[in-house]
């Protein structure tokens, strides 16, 4: 992916102890192996719909070197309850969504999954309805359409004369 935002290809360096390729200029890399027998707590986080997640069990990831670059930066994120980078991302897969879904659905005028529900778990939908039984169909499609929909808990469907977005 990152060759083809460059449009060349990205230059690889083997790593020192395990048998992997890395881009050479990354700004760190973490080498090692994850146990399958080891387990540690992981947790609490700070969740991005403003919880903290339970601790929970995970394997046990142990390094056996760590390289970087001279000073490098450290790329992390900031989460919370919106407005947070999820919430701003969400925004954007906002505008990736609605094409594809009036490409499989063209009754759809917009569509929307606002910040305040994580921009994952509200869904508002504007449709042009011209039959019985057609909120239910759009529901259903789109629930089941792409993998992120799976974790809409809540569904509000309008006529096209409602913006969705206000």
């Amino acid at each position: 992916f990152a060759g083809l935002l460059r449009k060349k290809p990205l230059e690889l360096v083997n790593c020192k102890t395990i048998s992997l390729q890395v881009p050479a200029h990354a700004e760190i890399v973490l080498e090692g192996y994850v146990s399958l027998k080891r387990y540690q707590d992981e947790g609490p986080y700070g969740d991005h719909t403003g919880y903290y997640n339970c601790v929970e069990q995970f394997p046990e990831f142990n390094i056996t070197v760590i390289t970087m670059r001279k000073n490098p930066i450290y790329l992390s994120t900031f989460t919370g309850k919106p407005p947070d980078e999820p919430s701003i991302l969400g925004e954007a897969l906002n505008e990736i969504f609605v094409p594809i879904l009036i490409n499989q659905f063209p009754e759809i005028v917009d569509f929307y999954q606002p910040p305040e529900g994580c921009s994952y778990r509200i869904a508002v939908i504007s449709i042009k309805k011209s039959y019985p039984g057609q909120t239910k169909r759009i529901v259903m499609g789109i629930l089941s359409f792409l993998k992120q929909f799976l974790y809409t808990k809540f569904t509000i469907v309008v006529d096209d004369d409602i913006h969705v977005r206000d």
